[in-house]
């Protein structure tokens, strides 16, 4: 960010955004953790625009104000299973893909039998129950979903990150829910853990020895700001 004169900014994502969102997503999710690193461009932009589509989905992005180039972006939605509404409306596109991407590319062809097995936790929410047992008591209304957050390494640092967290937590509590449930952070990822336990002050609960659950609830949110 040499040279910026304004810091960057956070403001709803929009359908002009999701070119900038992918490019983000390539940047930060290697294809061992996303198969959508491997993907043709324009399947991977279907994906996000739905949390701008979806009136349940919400997303936010961090945005240069000099250029208008995206630096980040968080996202979420009121519905879960977007993963599997995403595959069930572009099934066909998205077959295509895949199955292009095997045909022409040996390093598509080792990712996507590395995800096979994952492939069917876009239909079952395996994680959902252990999440909900973490939490301990149930909420006093409804659900939010955090799913992705992403900062382009040109963009860490600053506070940037917990920004873009704090306004799309904002934005669900702004629209009625009473919790709000992370998409589950691997154990290993020392920088995811220590954004929500440390900067942000979420609950957090190791459920496996792989993921770790972290949920905030709307009253604590408001006592700690």
């Amino acid at each position: 960010m040499t040279g910026m004169t304004e810091q960057p900014r956070v403001r709803d994502m929009t359908l002009d955004d999701v070119d900038g969102v992918v490019e983000v997503h390539r940047h930060c999710f290697p294809a061992s953790v996303s198969i959508f690193s491997v993907l043709n461009c324009n399947i991977v932009k279907r994906y996000y625009e739905l949390f701008v589509k979806e009136p349940e989905s919400l997303g936010a992005v961090l945005v240069e104000p000099e250029t208008g180039r995206v630096g980040g972006f968080a996202a979420g939605t009121l519905k879960p299973g977007i993963q599997k509404r995403f595959a069930v409306r572009y099934f066909f596109p998205l077959c295509w893909n895949v199955f292009f991407g095997c045909l022409t590319s040996a390093a598509i062809r080792r990712v996507v039998f590395a995800h096979l097995k994952a492939i069917p936790e876009m239909f079952i929410e395996k994680k959902g129950k252990k999440f909900a047992e973490a939490e301990g008591s149930p909420p006093d209304g409804p659900i939010g979903f955090f799913m992705p957050i992403a900062l382009h390494p040109d963009f860490r640092g600053g506070g940037n990150a917990v920004k873009l967290a704090d306004y799309l937590t904002n934005k669900f509590f702004e629209r009625g829910v009473a919790r709000i449930r992370g998409g589950g952070i691997t154990i290993e990822n020392i920088a995811s853990r220590r954004l929500f336990e440390e900067k942000l002050g979420w609950n957090s609960k190791v459920i496996s020895d792989k993921w770790v659950a972290v949920w905030i609830d709307r009253a604590q949110y408001k006592t700690k700001k």
